[in-house]
């Protein structure tokens, strides 16, 4: 069974299909059989892997344009990883993908504007329909300045949710990056690279944790014996 994670937010142009790109990578990198399913009508992540496969980067990753939630699921049966990028709102297809995935990843910019969307959908998701705190995270993406991402940290601890470590910032090498079929792990500057290795790490660390609690005990070789 594919270990699902679902990139939603409460609206667009936070950073989803950011991550859910360089998630991809990395997860397959890792040896994990991983699929990125767009269900965007954007269709953000299937356009800029047309640009991948035009410029022949390597590793090819891959990226299904999906129709739906069941779609998605049904496809993702045959892989380790199943990554979701959903269309920028939260409704009731939200909810049922909260209700089956293993981590629901809410990315955030560092203003008010963001901040307060993404605790009152946390919010909704948590009190309302009783989803673990423990799947629901934010992904700081977009962030101005250090301020800006204490100020985003601090907002979001205090609204009792989990805040992954390290910051996207608002840099043009990242989208310089994306207009060629390069990931925000793979533009021109180390120091870029960094910052959101650090971020997609911390996503990649709570799959590798989860994926290690799902093998089944085995019997220690006095045991065995």
């Amino acid at each position: 069974m594919a270990f699902i994670i679902l990139m939603a937010a409460q609206k667009g142009g936070v950073g989803k299909s950011t991550l859910a790109r360089a998630l991809g990578l990395v997860a397959a990198k890792s040896g994990f059989k991983t699929l990125i399913a767009d269900l965007d009508p954007q269709k953000t992540v299937v356009s800029w892997h047309e640009r991948r496969v035009k410029t022949a980067i390597e590793p090819l990753l891959e990226v299904k344009e999906l129709a739906s939630v069941p779609d998605a699921l049904n496809d993702g049966n045959d892989y380790d990883v199943l990554i979701i990028d959903y269309p920028g709102r939260m409704d009731a297809n939200t909810l049922d993908m909260a209700r089956v995935c293993d981590l629901l990843v809410q990315p955030s910019g560092d203003g008010v504007d963001d901040l307060d969307p993404a605790v009152r959908a946390f919010h909704l998701l948590h009190y309302k329909h009783e989803i673990p705190k423990e799947r629901l995270v934010v992904a700081l993406c977009r962030v101005s300045s250090g301020a800006g991402d204490a100020f985003a940290r601090t907002y979001i601890k205090t609204a009792g949710y989990e805040v992954l470590r390290g910051a996207i910032p608002e840099k043009r090498g990242y989208k310089l990056a994306h207009d060629t079929g390069f990931t925000v792990l793979e533009t021109d500057y180390e120091g870029l690279n960094q910052r959101a290795n650090e971020v997609v790490e911390a996503i990649l660390a709570k799959l590798v944790e989860a994926t290690d609690e799902r093998q089944p005990e085995t019997a220690t070789a006095g045991e065995a014996a």
